[in-house]
């Protein structure tokens, strides 16, 4: 997961799972829409580099390559 989410940048990640543990991070989420908005931006950014058509492409060519 932490490969993916920047915690608190594109995303959270709750380090500890217990009930009080995720849901602080749940409220803490909730009461700033700022931050919930900025992360969202970020996410979709990260999702746009990472797995845009042009990588998941030469991913799979080089994928398809290394089989061959």
């Amino acid at each position: 997961c932490s490969d993916l989410v920047s915690n608190g940048e594109n995303g959270w990640i709750c380090d500890e799972m217990t009930i009080d543990r995720f849901s602080s991070l749940l409220v803490g989420i909730v009461d700033t829409p700022q931050n919930r908005s900025a992360a969202g931006e970020a996410a979709r950014e990260s999702s746009r580099e990472r797995f845009s058509i042009e990588k998941m492409l030469k991913n799979l060519k080089k994928m398809y390559l290394e089989v061959e």
